[in-house]
């Protein structure tokens, strides 16, 4: 019996023992540095090797090549949440952006600094804050029941933030909390989340590509690894040389290869979870990692070696599916070719939208329609030029909403349906346009926006 007991007892004791025997053997002696308790984030900074502490009341900075505190900062949040801020570093200096709305911050030795002149007005939250050519941007975002889908920039001349323009006849619609990193001069957008007309958040799996010098968007396609999609995750940009990912959802880490878009997914690890808990870890060289841990009731700043702690890798594919390869083919492409032309032939002498109950499609391509979408197509299909409000109305409206409600659902629906019809058919104009009608001017009827392109029923 009572062999029993202390065999219950020591198991865990135990355990617990080797884990933070195996943490501090994977740690050098000379880095391992003690840290305050009340840490809010980390922000690292390659090109001085310091990495910055914000606690409530102090920034401090630690020298990763002599693992000792350089510098302690005072600093007075007064009516700031640090919480809902985004801390990023511009030519060694140090900026907290609010993640709602347009307030930019700055560190100086008088303290926390405000530089803009906007105001709290929280229509981007859960936006993306990335760095371009030294400058703050901001994408996407939701807020009073919408999301966003434009991108802006930070003047620090005039203090305000400013649209970046768009050329490209497509764009992603709108979305907030994705995943997105900078490459060169391309701004990559990876997933996220949509709201319907009722306010309902879905999941998105595409991927775009925005170049700076064009201004102009890129759709890449869809994602070829469905379980890469989250709503809670943390990253960081400095984890050998790709993009460093946590799914605090189902506890998996990846890493995406920035300059190939490989993906790889790690093995479950209880051992890098409690390691990555928290404040993920980040790479200073091809061999190490730099972790925040906690041990007992303290917190330390820990060097380790990679080959220690990373678990194995599960898997590796490309984030894009690769395009179809002819050479194990070749023998077949006279034929194959021939078979294209046709397609493409008819297709343009056609141009033909058809509409299915879960989607539309004109020639390979295809977009997700809702129901109430499907009908709207399915009634316009009927009578292309000439669908009275009433109609339109009884399709999209609910018959427990007023009218006002109603004819801001009928609105809504129809831009959404219009802004996937732009990228379903690479046109810059809505398709589905309202006029007066001939009969009776005090009435609106809708009509399809294009000669060339016709509807057509599945």
């Amino acid at each position: 019996m009572f062999s029993t007991r202390v065999s219950h007892f020591l198991k865990p004791l135990v355990a617990l023992i080797f884990f933070f025997c195996l943490i501090f053997n994977a740690a050098s002696n000379d880095y391992k540095l003690r840290l305050d308790n009340d840490i809010i984030s980390q922000l690292y900074d390659p090109e001085s090797s310091l990495v910055h502490f914000i606690s409530p009341d102090s920034l401090f900075s630690v020298d990763l090549r002599s693992f000792e505190i350089t510098s302690v900062t005072p600093l007075n949040f007064k009516d700031l949440d640090i919480r809902e801020t985004e801390s990023i570093i511009i030519e060694g200096e140090i900026f907290f952006i609010d993640f709602s709305g347009g307030r930019v911050f700055k560190v100086s030795e008088e303290g926390i600094v405000r530089l803009d002149k906007s105001f709290n007005h929280r229509m981007q939250s859960y936006s993306s804050i990335f760095i371009y050519n030294n400058e703050i941007y901001k994408y996407g975002g939701y807020g009073y029941w919408g999301v966003r889908k434009l991108i802006t920039k930070y003047d620090f001349g005039t203090q305000e933030w400013q649209k970046v323009k768009v050329k490209s006849k497509i764009e992603p619609i709108g979305r907030f909390d994705p995943l997105t990193f900078v490459k060169g001069d391309n701004l990559y957008v990876i997933g996220g989340t949509g709201l319907d007309i009722y306010d309902e958040r879905y999941t998105l799996h595409d991927i775009w590509k925005f170049n700076f010098k064009s201004s102009e968007w890129e759709d890449l396609g869809n994602i070829n690894s469905p379980e890469f999609v989250f709503d809670t995750f943390q990253s960081t940009n400095n984890f050998f040389g790709s993009l460093g990912i946590y799914n605090f959802e189902d506890i998996t880490f990846y890493s995406l290869d920035i300059e190939t878009l490989t993906l790889k997914t790690f093995e479950k690890s209880h051992f890098f979870q409690k390691i990555i808990k928290g404040f993920i870890p980040f790479s200073i060289n091809n061999d190490s990692l730099i972790s925040v841990m906690r041990y007992r009731d303290d917190l330390f700043l820990t060097k380790l070696s990679a080959d220690k702690i990373l678990p194995k890798i599960r898997d590796q594919k490309p984030l894009i599916p690769q395009s179809f390869q002819l050479s194990p083919y070749l023998y077949f492409i006279p034929f194959l070719l021939a078979i294209i032309a046709i397609y493409i032939f008819f297709n343009r002498r056609k141009n033909i939208v058809i509409i299915y109950p879960n989607n539309i499609r004109k020639g390979l391509r295809k977009v997700g329609i809702t129901e109430k979408e499907y009908l709207l197509m399915k009634y316009l299909c009927e009578n292309p030029t000439n669908l009275d409000t009433e109609t339109v109305l009884s399709i999209l409206g609910e018959k427990h909403f007023n009218g006002s409600h109603n004819a801001r659902l009928k609105n809504e629906t129809i831009k959404s349906l219009n802004d996937k019809l732009k990228i379903l058919v690479h046109v810059d104009h809505f398709l589905i346009l309202d006029k007066q009608s001939q009969f009776d001017k005090r009435f609106k009827v809708y009509f399809w926006n294009d000669k060339k392109i016709t509807l057509r029923i599945h």
